[in-house]
């Protein structure tokens, strides 16, 4: 099991390093459509299809290097590819509205989460900090010192120790 994780994890070390590049190589000079990212999720989407194709009808690859290349070097290369996959065997299987549902999900509330993440990060930040500040604080006065001491005593101490390492 140790080997198999190792080798997903080379894969995908390798398939990050392929998106990198060739996502680079087909971009276009003006980058105004994400042309790097199209040719990468539909090769993606190719090659994947490829893959499942030799293992699942003909058997040409047994199932764990299939998982090594699906997972590992697809999952880095590109994950459009498993999403597409997953789709297409739900309109084969005839669940067109499972489908329907898995694409309006998958697109519209991903592209959702991340303009809420993109409006709404500085306020996520600045959450993340306070909590780091107040964690380190309690650390210190609850747990070491056993001592309780108003929350805005412990960010101030959590603040204290964050700036000193």
């Amino acid at each position: 099991m140790l080997k198999k994780l190792a080798l997903i994890a080379i894969a995908g070390g390798f398939g990050s390093l392929a998106r990198y590049w060739l996502s680079g190589l087909a971009q276009f000079k003006d980058k105004t459509f994400p042309s790097g990212t199209l040719v990468v999720n539909l090769i993606g989407c190719f090659v994947f299809g490829v893959v499942w194709s030799m293992t699942e009808g003909r058997g040409d690859i047994s199932p764990a290097p299939r998982v090594i290349i699906l997972v590992g070097f697809m999952g880095a290369f590109t994950t459009f590819s498993t999403f597409a996959f997953e789709t297409g065997q739900m309109i084969q299987d005839h669940q067109y509205g499972t489908a329907c549902f898995n694409v309006l999900i998958q697109v519209v509330v991903g592209i959702f989460l991340l303009i809420a993440v993109l409006t709404f990060g500085i306020a996520l930040y600045l959450f993340s900090v306070w909590t780091v500040f107040q964690f380190l604080g309690e650390l210190v006065w609850k747990r070491m010192l056993n001592t309780s001491v108003p929350g805005l005593a412990q960010m101030a101490t959590g603040l204290v120790i964050y700036e000193a390492l």
